[in-house]
This record gives C-alpha cells, sequence and structure tokens, in this order.
C-alpha cells in the first residue's frame, strides 16, 4: 500500500504544480495513513440458497478520496450525453418516438452477473 500512497501523493504533486488543483484540494487528496479497501459480505437471507453479496467498502482506502474528486468533475457531463438515458420510463417515452425500419431488429440484453453472490455451503 504505501507504494501506490506515494505513486497517489505523486500525482496530486504534479497536479499541484501544474496549477489543475489549489493547496485546499491537494491536501485533501493526499493520502497520509491510507488502509487497503475492506471486503465483507451481506447474507441474501431471501432467498432459498443463502448466498453472500460482497461488498468492498473504501471509506479511508488510497483511492477514495481522489475518487470523489474525480466524481464530481464526471458528474456535470453526465446528463450532456445525448446517449444518456436516466431511467426506464425516459426510455420508454423515447422509444414510443422512434420509427424503427423492418431491416432493424430491437433487441434487450440483460447483465447476468452484475451483482454477484458468493454460495455459503
Amino acid at each position: 500500500t504505501q507504494s501506490y500512497q506515494n505513486r497517489n501523493n505523486k500525482l496530486v504533486n504534479t497536479l499541484y504544480s501544474k496549477q489543475y488543483i489549489d493547496r485546499n484540494m491537494k491536501h485533501k487528496l493526499t493520502t497520509y495513513t491510507s488502509v487497503a479497501a475492506k471486503v465483507y459480505g451481506l447474507p441474501k437471507i431471501h432467498k432459498i440458497n443463502i448466498s453472500l453479496r460482497p461488498i468492498v467498502s473504501c471509506n479511508g482506502a488510497l483511492t477514495f478520496n481522489i475518487s470523489k474528486y474525480i466524481s464530481t468533475i464526471l458528474q456535470p457531463l453526465r446528463n450532456t450525453s445525448k446517449y444518456n438515458i436516466k431511467n426506464s420510463y425516459e426510455f420508454k417515452d423515447f422509444i414510443q418516438k422512434q420509427t424503427i425500419p423492418n431491416t432493424h431488429t430491437l433487441a434487450s440484453l440483460d447483465v447476468v452477473s452484475l451483482f454477484t453472490s458468493i454460495p455459503i455451503p
């Protein structure tokens, strides 16, 4: 973790020296006592075969503050894309206004393992 902390702090110093961030942000993004992210499991007690849903807690981890900072930079871009659809209601309104040629096929895909489970024997 120490080598990653050094790399993180070197990046923060570079951003500061190039005046991309101010002194206050440099202080927020510099890590002094980072810890490894913690992984734990929440049991899915509503299922017949109880399994664990893995959770990764990054509070206090090396990348926590810099990830939050990058998120604030990217947040305004989220709603500016014409390809962004907020929810299924917005998609329904959008798709009803479309004309799909007979030569095209409309497909729906599903993610099989978006939230993984760890079986409990």
